[in-house]
């Protein structure tokens, strides 16, 4: 990295001086870091407390509103489940700006959701890094005949299945991302390094799926592997764009469009139904292909792609944001040479 030549808070700094401020006491230094700023941890824990009393709303009082006033469905899919999905996101996303804004004294746009000049070729890139690799993995499943493949029905009951599938999705891609690479993965790089806070998250992405159908110990290494994917996509790009791309095509590409189980979740009324064939550990099983070692491999090849691609890098206008942040205030900067 070349020398940053700016502050926080965009002060030019003095050339003859370092970056480093003067070390504080050892008492203010269980709070305060060398830049004069909240300590990572005490940011991600103040994080977690604005987000857990504003979305304490949608689980305690919305859930009433919504079974009251909607009609019950034994569906997995249903209004009350996305309703709710959009005021999680909306906690998070205002949480981050409560956090940014007040806590750490930087833009919103540190977050990596603004829309900022290629935000959306970002989330083509990825959504077709989802498509291709869930695709490529669904037709050696068929060719090896590890999945009997069967044309869906065809009607306007599987179209619109299809198209609440895809909001479902969207939703799931915002909120999962937003809740393991968002601003708590973003205060753990700072706090630790990248790799420590990757795995470490990509661990918890993996937890946070054992309570799906059908979870087993392969599933839990390819969410893993997944959430290492995903987390890499952010570190590319300093930008959730491509990971909630990758996200979003992922989901809807193995469910509803080829018919698989998602996360161990059966999607009924998809275009196509593949139902496994053979020993789980290939096929998935009941899991979907999330829970083949094939998916392992598949997954852990384009792991190392992203990150070897140098075509793959941040927006020149997202990493001019992050130009103004020395070393150790939150994500790395970007090379000014990039």
């Amino acid at each position: 990295m070349n020398d940053i030549t700016e502050t926080a808070d965009t002060e030019p700094l003095d050339e003859n001086k370092s970056q480093d401020s003067v070390e504080p006491t050892k008492f203010k230094q269980t709070f305060i870091n060398r830049f004069g700023h909240i300590r990572a941890g005490w940011r991600m824990m103040i994080y977690l407390v604005i987000v857990g009393v504003l979305s304490s709303f949608p689980f305690r009082y919305l859930h009433k509103f919504l079974k009251d006033f909607l009609p019950n469905s034994e569906e997995f899919l249903t209004p009350s489940m996305l309703i709710q999905y959009v005021f999680i996101i909306i906690s998070f996303v205002l949480t981050a700006y409560i956090v940014l804004k007040w806590i750490d004294k930087r833009p919103f746009g540190v977050i990596g959701m603004n829309l900022y000049e290629g935000w959306l070729k970002e989330l083509s890139v990825g959504m077709g890094f989802g498509f291709g690799l869930l695709t490529l993995l669904f037709l050696v499943f068929w060719v090896t005949g590890l999945v009997d493949v069967t044309a869906g029905a065809m009607n306007s009951t599987v179209a619109i299945s299809m198209s609440k599938f895809l909001f479902l999705f969207i939703l799931v891609g915002f909120f999962e991302e937003l809740m393991t690479r968002g601003y708590l993965f973003q205060a753990f790089i700072e706090g630790s390094n990248r790799w420590i806070a990757t795995i470490i998250l990509s661990l918890a992405f993996s937890l946070i799926h054992m309570a799906n159908p059908n979870f087993s110990a392969s599933g839990a290494l390819n969410i893993f592997l997944a959430g290492m994917l995903l987390s890499i996509a952010y570190l590319k790009t300093l930008s959730l764009w491509m990971p909630i791309g990758i996200h979003i095509a992922w989901n809807w590409t193995q469910g509803p469009l080829w018919g698989m189980n998602v996360s161990g979740i059966d999607i009924k009324d998809s275009f196509l139904v593949s139902s496994p064939q053979g020993p789980e550990l290939l096929s998935g099983g009941e899991f979907g292909a999330e829970g083949s070692l094939i998916s392992a491999v598949a997954i852990a090849a384009l792991c190392w792609y992203l990150w070897k691609a140098d075509w793959i890098k941040p927006s020149e206008a997202n990493a001019s944001i992050w130009r103004k942040y020395p070393s150790g205030y939150g994500v790395e900067p970007v090379d000014r040479e990039m």
